[in-house]
């Protein structure tokens, strides 16, 4: 199973009992942060280390639905006692990410092509660890490297 299967599993058994099942407010709003967090992460490291924007652009999308559905579900019993737009526009971030990383791919296909290539052998542990967003713009290479400056000389 490949680390994304791995990591989507893991985070399907954690938040989805504490959203639907526990305590109320706490849990879907922990559950939100749960998945809301990482994604804004990864948003902001898709940003700097590929310069992919537009996959960015997708991450801070489900980021925001993440969030949205936290606050639904700490608010009603079910989305279908929630007022008509909030489930609406949990629709329509749940189209929108997908098919802004649709519309990365056809962009950017080399780099999109180098992403894949890159995560085909990252581990659930590197997922974690935000290590399978690769460096595409070449500037930098190796742990901490965003931290070197140049030298002067």
């Amino acid at each position: 199973m490949r680390a994304a299967s791995q990591f989507g599993l893991l985070l399907g058994v954690v938040v989805t009992p504490m959203m639907l099942f526990g305590p109320k407010p706490l849990a879907p709003l922990v559950a939100g942060a749960l998945l809301a967090g990482p994604l804004l992460v990864a948003g902001v490291l898709t940003w700097r280390r590929t310069g992919l924007r537009i996959a960015a652009a997708a991450m801070f999308t489900g980021a925001i639905g993440a969030a949205v559905l936290a606050l639904v579900h700490a608010r009603f019993p079910g989305l279908r006692s929630a007022p008509s737009f909030q489930p609406a526009a949990l629709l329509c971030l749940a189209l929108l990410a997908p098919a802004l990383l649709l519309l990365q791919a056809r962009r950017a296909p080399e780099a999109w092509q180098r992403w894949r290539d890159h995560t085909e052998s990252v581990t659930l542990v590197e997922m974690l660890r935000f290590r399978h967003i690769p460096d595409l713009r070449g500037a930098r290479s190796g742990p901490g490297a965003e931290r070197a400056r140049p030298a002067r000389h």
